[in-house]
């Protein structure tokens, strides 16, 4: 299932995806700003021909999203409505507390197991819930861990977006709650953006 988030944007037109994108569309579009998940694009012969800039931003942090909300809105000419979002989003988010400090251990998947470090925005959204990230201490955004790490966390909750072998963590880590992301939650948990809300929400709640 591949959920699109607003319902809106799907009646968007596409120019493409993270691997490739349509120049010919490009050229006919005349965008003055390209919105992207790599800086990698701002380097592109055909990009700089055009003299389109590369708007990029590096989410390493609740904060981080809240500046790309207010950059965007300033670009736009929606400085106010962006303000108001932002600040929104902050009181909502620090409403949520969890009633008690539960370590936590967050896998992006499970062979090879790939986790967040400091550098993730998750691991930020985990603390502003009131829980600890029990790689928050790895220096990376989306480190790969062996198992003898995993195990010396001891974490009271694993979350696990997607698993490749359910049987493993089952037998590695008996008293620990495992929670199996469904898609919904894969999609406003790991997407930085306004709805970064209803994941300290979901984190809070464990």
């Amino acid at each position: 299932m591949h959920l699109i988030y607003p319902k809106e944007s799907s009646n968007k037109e596409k120019i493409g995806n993270s691997f490739y994108i349509n120049k010919e569309k490009l050229v006919k579009l005349k965008p003055d700003y390209i919105l992207c998940a790599d800086n990698n694009l701002s380097y592109s012969p055909f990009i700089k021909q055009m003299g389109i800039s590369v708007l990029y931003f590096d989410m390493n942090s609740v904060n981080s999203i809240y500046n790309a909300v207010l950059t965007i809105g300033n670009m736009t000419g929606k400085t106010k409505k962006a303000q108001l979002i932002v600040k929104n989003m902050d009181n909502k988010i620090k409403e949520f507390k969890t009633i008690k400090q539960k370590r936590i251990l967050y896998l992006i998947q499970t062979k090879p197991f790939i986790t967040i470090g400091n550098k993730s925005f998750l691991s930020d959204v985990i603390k502003k819930s009131g829980n600890i990230s029990v790689t928050d201490n790895l220096n990376s955004s989306y480190p790969v861990v062996s198992y003898e790490y995993i195990l010396k966390s001891k974490p009271d909750i694993i979350i696990v977006n997607y698993a490749s072998d359910n049987k493993i963590l089952k037998q590695f880590f008996p008293k620990s709650k495992i929670i199996y992301l469904n898609d919904k939650q894969r999609d406003f948990i790991n997407r930085p953006g306004t709805r970064i809300v209803n994941a300290v929400e979901f984190f809070a709640k464990l």
